[in-house]
């Protein structure tokens, strides 16, 4: 590193607090790997910010310093996370950003923090009497930020062979960028008047989508909006025999046919 050790941590402990830099090799064991099967890492410095401007400033310090940073969620991910050769990385963990910011049952959306996990952030909209799509598996280990970033088409619904992927209803992100400012992606766009647009790409290009499946390279995500819907009536399961597989792949062609409700 370009400045020593102390000095980073001096720096780190002013911006998200002492107790929030982990950098003992015990503690650190939990940040050597994820799901994957790649080889672990060897992180020198793991931070907790709680908020988007914490890691605003984060990412200023590691800039002046010069020192790589890696974002990180749940750690569930399976195709790994890079690693700088000299192994100086700060990894910054979003998982104290784990707050629903507002549940609008107007316009049928929930804006939340990246770190909150995907279980959570389902339970929190059902209390309302609502449903957010999050995904199948593992619901509650995964982040918000993490499934967004790290899942091809922003993750997948348990409902996805009539829904499809999480990035048909995701409609706004709060990123912080590398440069350490913020951008909020799917404001009024040319609608100067309007703060936040209910249909992505209606009022400017389709900013949202660059950051989806970016393994958090262009930027660390700190917010999310997603569209919610009401909750179904009723939930029934069903089991059925099928003689062969193509009238297996039959009954799948005709279910997703249907709309998301019933099926």
């Amino acid at each position: 590193m370009p400045n020593t050790h102390d000095e980073i941590l001096c720096e780190l402990s002013k911006i998200v607090g002492r107790e929030h830099v982990i950098n003992s090799s015990d503690k650190l064991t939990n940040y050597r790997e994820d799901k994957s099967p790649f080889p672990p890492t060897n992180p020198k410095i793991v931070v907790r910010p709680a908020n988007t401007s914490e890691v605003s400033e984060l990412v200023r310090l590691a800039n002046s310093k010069r020192v790589p940073i890696i974002a990180r969620g749940g750690g569930f991910s399976l195709t790994g996370f890079n690693q700088s050769k000299t192994g100086d990385d700060i990894i910054i963990d979003c998982r104290r950003m784990n707050h629903v910011l507002d549940i609008d049952t107007v316009n049928f959306t929930v804006t939340a923090e990246c770190g909150i996990i995907m279980k959570d952030l389902h339970d929190w909209v059902a209390e309302h009497g609502l449903y957010v799509n999050t995904v199948g598996i593992p619901i509650a280990y995964t982040t918000l930020g993490g499934v967004l970033s790290g899942v091809q088409g922003g993750g997948y619904p348990v409902t996805m062979c009539i829904a499809g992927t999480n990035l048909n209803f995701l409609l706004g992100l709060e990123v912080v960028l590398p440069t350490g400012s913020t951008i909020k992606t799917n404001a009024g766009g040319a609608n100067i008047n309007l703060q936040t647009s209910y249909l992505r790409g209606t009022n400017a290009p389709d900013f949202t989508g660059l950051f989806i499946g970016d393994g958090g390279s262009f930027g660390i995500k700190t917010e999310a909006t997603l569209q919610i819907f009401p909750q179904a009536p009723t939930l029934t399961g069903g089991c059925w025999d099928f003689k062969d597989f193509s009238q297996l792949w039959d009954a799948i062609l005709s279910l997703t046919a249907l709309p998301t409700l019933p099926y």
